[in-house]
């Protein structure tokens, strides 16, 4: 559907993918274009263009690193992780958490156009994805037809679905009493096994519906932006529960968004909770296989 060499689609995966990305990689693999994704050499490799001074905390760092590892894509598809908001209170005044793409255009360099998609359920999805495809394939009508096909997975993620990334993998005597919380896009899977394996965490949020979980936030605060919600409903949900002796909070010190979500989380529940910095969940020195999130090497 394009002519010519087909339009080089990079994605920043570090922040929330597994809830983006299935949709917008077949979205664009539909549409003729090449889905690039950052790789973990890399990310790796020195990268001069990124002003870490501005992204603060690991998690923001890596996904620079990533955007700049993208730079010789045509576009680049980057997470909206909250939906707009006037709201300017805790988490909201993190621009990396409020306004990734343009803390993104402001921390790298030379990027080439961003495309910025929700992270969560996204009632405008039709337009971002129209949007797309007519800057992919500059043809009303195969954009039309690309899209006919792709219109029911959109519709899925126009809906507040609920879903659990995962439950626990060993029966709850064997796990340890502290369950694990955190921003939604540090706790992932394989800070989840790293944090478990070491005896620091049994359960996490990750367990948990994670529309259930920011519902049972906003009971708690209405004016809480989704993120942060679905974190504080997440501790409040756990720290009910029997087995739970208390909760790790996954902390970056370097991220000011992190310490108002730990201080809002011990407010929230009645049970213990202690931070976890992030450094304390692996052994040694290079802790990227844990921390970076890449779909394939």
């Amino acid at each position: 559907m394009i002519d010519s060499a087909p339009v080089r689609v990079g994605f920043v995966t570090q922040l929330l993918f597994e809830r983006y990305g299935a949709f917008w990689r077949g979205l664009v693999t539909g549409a003729g274009a090449s889905v690039v994704l950052p790789t973990r050499a890399g990310v790796v490799a020195p990268v001069d263009d990124v002003d870490t001074d501005q992204a603060q905390g690991l998690w923001f760092r890596l996904a620079a690193v990533q955007a700049s590892s993208l730079a010789d894509c045509d576009l680049i598809v980057v997470p909206e992780l909250n939906p707009e908001t006037e709201d300017v209170r805790g988490s909201a005044q993190d621009r990396w958490v409020a306004d990734l793409t343009g803390a993104l255009q402001d921390a790298v360099a030379g990027l080439p156009p961003l495309v910025t998609v929700a992270a969560y359920p996204d009632a405008g999805i039709e337009s971002r994805a129209v949007a797309l495809l007519h800057a992919l394939l500059h043809d009303a009508a195969a954009v039309t037809r690309v899209w006919a096909r792709h219109r029911a997975e959109a519709a899925k993620l126009a809906r507040a679905a609920g879903h659990r990334t995962e439950g626990a993998t060993t029966g709850p005597a064997a796990l340890p009493p502290h369950a694990l919380v955190g921003q939604p896009w540090a706790v992932t899977r394989a800070v989840t096994r790293a944090a478990t394996a070491a005896g620091l965490t049994g359960l996490s949020q990750r367990a948990l519906d994670t529309q259930r979980s920011r519902e049972e936030g906003w009971s708690f605060d209405e004016r809480l932006i989704p993120t942060a919600a679905e974190v504080i409903g997440a501790a409040r949900v756990l720290g009910r529960r029997a087995g739970v002796a208390g909760l790790r909070f996954l902390l970056d010190e370097e991220a000011g968004s992190d310490a108002w979500l730990f201080r809002r989380v011990k407010q929230a529940v009645h049970k213990p909770v202690e931070p976890l910095p992030w450094r304390d969940v692996v052994a040694s020195d290079d802790g990227l296989s844990v921390f970076l999130s890449v779909p394939v090497d």
